[in-house]
């Protein structure tokens, strides 16, 4: 699970251990990038003791999908205790998730096939575009996936039975993953023979070879003879780091034991072959892969007003503030959404709106779709003559095709001025009222000429003759100047109870929209806080 500490990213960590632990206390911190790969919190604070620090979740997870594998066209989830989990109660069909991670992470959508099941532990894998087409995991999902550990045994059948060393006697055998086979070292025998005793390096280099593979770590453990049960012996443990083996990784196979060109100290009066226990392939370390739901609103009516869009999408944490404009789009609606404002995110930017249009009836072609808006301003030299305006994508190969606008020409001619912007209103005295804005952002062509000013008791403006507002002001433009900011900055001493003289020393800095000028003396004269704030 990613999380959140202090401002800085990790997951909990997989591998839990004396070193590493996790329980109803204790929180692990691993790499954000491998939950295995124990982190050190490092705070931004100055002092070296901290005694609170916040910890956030992600609101998307959904858990953990259990032994994915390239190819897989459904999941199997799993909560953090291993155990199956329903996501039914957040996630329908149509939906969208992302595997590995919530935002880079591959992206599905849940099965709209209803052959398909859906089921308490099992999500069916459609394609984000289609989600009646099955879709399946590729490597861009496993990257995340948490490494595989597999292990083996060699020892003797019994304890009062000691393997022949291979220092003294040598014996071995060959190790094969899916349709490669060891054939490198002959420390046991022929060709990819591996002394039943070898080396960590051994068996990393021989399975690094194989094409398959990539890069595995590898750890070897002295096994220790059990009373009246099997005897002394190694085992080893490979844990799966390649990208080519993430996720459910098939079992490795023990094979050519004393045979086909590997040794067998039996045959020079050792013991080794004949005095084996059974060497089996086990899986120590379930590969698990974290899951996330795309942020969804609620359901939002087909014919939803702008407001109702607002405060939906207003609701998703990752949204922000936005502007919603609706209009009548022959047989249904078209909403404008523009995105004033977004909040920060550790991934990336504001991802992409997409729909889910499952619930949607009519009937004929009932479907919802999303588009991104791409707008540019072009100075034209005449009003009152039409335009025609045509668009074409370039790349690096050349020009598109063109595709003309709707409506195909446009007469440019001089509008009404967009509204007054960061109007603001205070109180002068108990007869006076201080109205204060800002230009609009456009002047529709034209020179703004005059401002009118309405005032009224009611918010209506209807509280004056012929419904209209109580009184007006017509304001001439050329009469407006602009108002000048002033703050002030004081740099003083607290003289409560002194007990003599005190003296002002030192310096100060100002910091404006992020910025933060130089360090100021404390008697800065007027010429140097204006060169410091310029």
């Amino acid at each position: 699970e990613y999380l959140l500490v202090g401002g800085h990213e990790y997951r909990v960590c997989l591998d839990v251990s004396e070193s590493i632990p996790y329980d109803e206390s204790h929180l692990s911190l691993c790499s954000k990038d491998d939950a295995l790969e124990p982190a050190t919190f490092f705070s931004d604070s100055a002092s070296s003791i901290i005694d609170e620090l916040p910890v956030f979740i992600l609101d998307t997870s959904l858990g953990a999908a259990k032994s994915p594998s390239t190819g897989d066209s459904f999941i199997r989830t799993v909560d953090a205790s291993g155990f199956y989990k329903d996501t039914r109660g957040r996630l329908r069909r149509g939906d969208l998730i992302r595997i590995g991670h919530p935002d880079t992470g591959e992206t599905f959508r849940v099965s709209t096939d209803l052959s398909r099941d859906f089921a308490d532990s099992i999500i069916p894998l459609g394609s984000k575009d289609d989600p009646y087409t099955p879709a399946s995991l590729s490597t861009q999902s496993l990257v995340h996936s948490t490494y595989e550990v597999q292990s083996f045994s060699i020892r003797s059948n019994a304890d009062s039975v000691t393997l022949s060393p291979s220092a003294s006697i040598s014996s071995g055998y060959r190790m094969r993953f899916k349709s490669e086979t060891t054939a490198v070292t002959t420390g046991g025998g022929g060709k990819g023979c591996l002394r039943w005793d070898g080396s960590v390096a051994e068996i990393k280099a021989e399975l690094e070879a194989m094409a398959g593979i990539g890069s595995v770590t590898v750890t070897k453990e002295e096994m220790s003879s059990i009373v009246g049960g099997v005897g002394a012996g190694v085992k080893y443990y490979i844990t799966f780091t390649g990208l080519n083996v993430r996720g459910n990784v098939p079992p490795l196979q023990i094979v050519d034991v004393g045979k086909n060109g590997c040794l067998d100290a039996h045959n020079s009066g050792g013991f080794f072959g004949q005095d084996l226990a059974p060497i089996s392939v086990e899986q120590e370390n379930i590969p698990f892969i974290p899951f996330y739901e795309v942020q969804t609103t609620v359901e939002i009516p087909y014919d939803a007003e702008a407001g109702d869009m607002k405060v939906a999408i207003e609701a998703l944490s990752r949204a922000g503030n936005v502007d919603v404009s609706r209009e009548v789009n022959r047989h249904g609606f078209s909403w404008d959404v523009t995105f004033v404002n977004t909040k920060d995110s550790l991934y990336s930017p504001l991802l992409v709106i997409s729909a889910n249009g499952e619930h949607l009836s009519a009937s004929i072609d009932s479907g919802v779709s999303v588009v991104g808006i791409q707008q540019v301003e072009i100075n034209t030299n005449s009003s009152g003559v039409p335009y025609f305006v045509q668009v074409a994508a370039v790349n690096s190969f050349g020009i598109g095709p063109f595709t003309n606008s709707n409506p195909r020409a446009i007469e440019v001619s001089p509008q009404p001025p967009s509204e007054p912007i960061d109007i603001f209103a205070e109180p002068l005295s108990d007869t006076e009222i201080l109205v204060q804005w800002n230009p609009p952002l456009e002047n529709g062509g034209r020179q703004i000429t005059h401002y009118k000013i309405e005032y009224d008791e009611s918010s209506s403006f209807t509280g004056g003759g012929n419904n209209g507002p109580t009184g007006f002001i017509s304001l001439s433009s050329v009469k407006i100047t602009p108002v000048s900011d002033i703050q002030s900055v004081t740099v003083k001493i607290d003289s409560s109870g002194a007990k003599s003289a005190l003296y002002l020393s030192g310096s100060f800095s100002l910091e404006f929209d992020g910025q933060k000028t130089g360090q100021l003396p404390f008697n800065a004269s007027p010429w140097e806080m204006q060169a410091a704030l310029e």
